[in-house]
């Protein structure tokens, strides 16, 4: 994320992302959900997101990882 994002945008992007998932990168099921959420992001971010996907995907993430939605 650093090297193509900058170091101050990468930093920033990351701890928004955890603190909004109330994750820490630990394995990688959390890193495909990171990984989800900045593939939302327009432009570069969301490309970052999606080669972390698959990063995470080949690091043996599964997609049920994700949490079920709150019940409203």
């Amino acid at each position: 994320m650093t090297r193509i994002l900058g170091a101050q945008r990468a930093n920033r992007l990351m701890h928004q992302i955890l603190e909004s998932l109330d994750i820490q990168l630990h394995g990688p099921d959390e890193l495909l959900r990171f990984a989800a959420e900045l593939s939302k992001l327009a432009g570069f971010e969301g490309a970052v997101g999606a080669m972390l996907s698959v990063q995470a995907v080949m690091n043996g993430a599964s997609a049920d990882a994700e949490p079920d939605p709150p019940d409203d």
